[in-house]
């Protein structure tokens, strides 16, 4: 079915534009693939293109959030349809589906990029209808970051309170009321965020008064028991711990969550308490009951299959076990933590020196091995040549003397070969043995020394000692993430079971995650596997000027592309940054090391530096 889907999407030529909104499922696979099929058989038309893209998109939307490889495989097909078609609101929907296949990965800053390019493309459009959908998606991403990291950056601040207003005066004029709760329940959080509570209870006050409004009942439970969570518990108990009241509010939700059954709107409003008054009890040093609302977020009988709602529970034991000093289950879980803010794209990735300086132990040790093949080569020439010596005196000797020599001559080559397959094989296993050293052992030793910092929680008599304090803590912080990224980067596991193709993927959704400069990757199809020191020197040429368009380009934009020609395998890496000066190019160590790299390879390497640094290498390949 999968291949007949794939028929269809190859011959399936755009068109031109035609009105359709984001989809609301209600159809199955099945009828929906059906759809396609009859569709394929249509002559090309406005109509078939614009429906093929909404179908797609319906089809990735049925399937339930833990089935990830169906909708990978949907999305991927929408992505090489859209790609090809000529549908003005063909991208739009593209970026919308993609982003909440970021979304069910985990990864919500690229979530969050990609729905904001999707509402951007349909404002653009005068598409209100998809534009709102994509507001209110929105809505929610900026929620959970805002849950995750701490709103410290102003620009991101003004753009978050830019959305969440718009979506709330889109409601006003538009909807009547009927969705006025959600809008208001944004500028309810963004408030709370910022901990003004009393300008966030207000507007908690608001959803609860429109929550009545909504025709979905199950949306009616969760909109009006969260407005009374926050108006009436949470943003009062912040102002007054010792409000009575608004704790027995709280208390009265949370059992009515876990006795109601709402379609699981009561485990995502349950999910959500847990965060909210489990951070509350830790930051009061109220450390069991912060165990006692977390054990509660864990306990939850079938939980959504999401890693975000896995995190918010995580977190509060962290800081719960770290406040009662049992260090070996905070441990535990604040591994957990780090790991979903990693893939989540909330923590900022950034080289530093212990990166440089293993770079530098990398190139020296490399040096070293060449220096030992040049005096080994050396030493065998000078063998070869004395052979050749004895043969000629030896001539008249007679064939089979000379066929003897020729016989050791091809082993002899045989034996380089099998020396250099060892080399290679020697280099991987030990730049696996430093990525499982520097995962496994040094980021668990920087993330105790993290842990023991913050438990610490001293009470310092100047503000200069604290600031020093919090920014050792953030230093390690981000040392551990370093470290992590290193290990990863030094033999990445996709390179040596998927092949080239499969890891340069990963490597530029990596870069792509740092909010620096937009990476485009163009693989050619036939690309294929080539052998291990090829496609590890490549890599690593890759990385390289990837490095140095991050460092040093300023450039917004940058592309990969890797294609065959023949016999020859041709890797272009641009971008439209500052360039670089005619010095570096010729004299610059960065530029020695990656002719080096080529040339062991047997290529060749040219270098453009007009507007941005373009590079180009070819290599030989069978």
């Amino acid at each position: 079915m999968r291949f007949k889907l794939f028929l269809i999407l190859c011959f399936c030529f755009p068109v031109l534009s035609l009105s359709a909104q984001i989809p609301t499922i209600d159809k199955t696979e099945d009828s929906l693939q059906n759809e396609l099929k009859t569709l394929s058989n249509q002559s090309i038309s406005l109509q078939r293109d614009s429906l093929i893209i909404k179908i797609l998109a319906e089809i990735f939307m049925s399937f339930p959030s833990k089935e990830i490889p169906k909708r990978e495989f949907y999305n991927d097909s929408l992505r090489r349809f859209s790609a090809k078609s000529s549908w003005a609101k063909a991208q739009g929907y593209q970026l919308y589906i993609s982003g909440f296949m970021h979304t069910f990965k985990g990864e919500n800053t690229l979530a969050f990029n990609d729905i904001e390019k999707a509402l951007l493309a349909f404002r653009k459009l005068k598409d209100k209808e998809n534009y709102q959908k994509c507001a209110e998606r929105l809505a929610v991403l900026m929620g959970r970051n805002m849950m995750i990291k701490p709103m410290t950056d102003s620009v991101l601040k003004r753009k978050y309170l830019k959305y969440i207003t718009e979506r709330l005066e889109e409601a006003k004029t538009k909807f009547a009321g009927t969705k006025l709760a959600g809008a208001y329940a944004g500028m309810g959080q963004f408030y709370l965020e910022g901990k003004d509570y009393k300008q966030s209870a207000k507007y908690y006050e608001q959803e609860v008064k429109y929550a009545h409004l909504n025709p979905n009942k199950n949306l009616k439970f969760f909109e009006y028991h969260s407005g009374l969570f926050y108006s009436k518990g949470l943003c009062i108990l912040y102002q007054n711990p010792n409000d009575t009241e608004a704790l027995k509010t709280v208390n009265q939700i949370i059992q009515i969550c876990q006795t109601e059954k709402h379609n699981n709107y009561e485990k995502y409003l349950l999910l959500i308490m847990v965060h909210y008054m489990g951070n509350y009890y830790a930051e009061q040093k109220d450390y069991q009951n912060a165990l006692r609302i977390g054990l509660i977020g864990q306990n939850i009988e079938e939980p959504p299959q999401m890693p975000f709602y896995t995190y918010l529970v995580d977190n509060v034991l962290a800081k719960a076990y770290k406040g009662l000093n049992q260090p070996v289950k905070a441990l535990q879980y604040l591994e957990k933590v780090s790991d979903y803010q990693e893939k989540s794209g909330t923590q900022e990735l950034t080289g530093n020196l212990a990166e440089w300086q293993l770079k530098y132990e990398d190139e020296k040790q490399k040096t070293q091995i060449k220096t030992l093949e040049n005096e080994k080569l050396q030493t065998e020439a000078n063998r070869q040549k004395w052979i050749r010596n004895f043969l000629i005196i030896s001539l008249l000797m007679g064939c089979g003397l000379v066929f003897y020599f020729f016989k050791t001559n091809q082993q002899l080559k045989s034996k380089n070969r099998e020396i250099e397959e060892a080399l290679l094989k020697g280099q991987t296993i030990e730049r696996k043995r430093v990525a499982q050293e520097l995962h496994d052992n040094l980021s668990a030793k920087i993330s105790g020394i993290r842990w023991r910092l913050e438990a610490i929680e001293p009470e310092f008599k100047v503000e200069k000692q604290r600031k020093i304090y919090e920014s050792s803590v953030n230093a390690l912080a981000e040392v551990y993430t370093d470290v992590r990224l290193i290990a990863h980067n030094l033999l990445p596991a996709e390179l040596e079971t998927k092949g080239l193709s499969v890891a340069l993927q990963s490597l530029v959704k990596e870069l792509n995650g740092l909010n620096k400069t937009d990476f485009s990757l163009n693989i050619n199809e036939t690309i294929s596997r080539f052998q291990n020191k090829i496609e590890y020197e490549i890599f690593s040429i890759i990385l390289e000027l990837s490095n140095n368009i991050l460092k040093h380009s300023q450039a917004k934009n940058a592309l990969v592309s890797l294609e065959t020609e023949k016999n020859t395998l041709k890797l272009v890496v641009s971008d439209n940054g500052i360039g670089i000066a005619e010095d570096s190019i010729k004299k610059g160590m960065g530029m020695s090391n990656l002719k080096s790299r080529v040339a062991s390879l047997n290529g060749k390497m040219s270098v453009e530096n007009r507007e941005g640094v373009w590079v180009g290498v070819e290599v030989p390949v069978v």
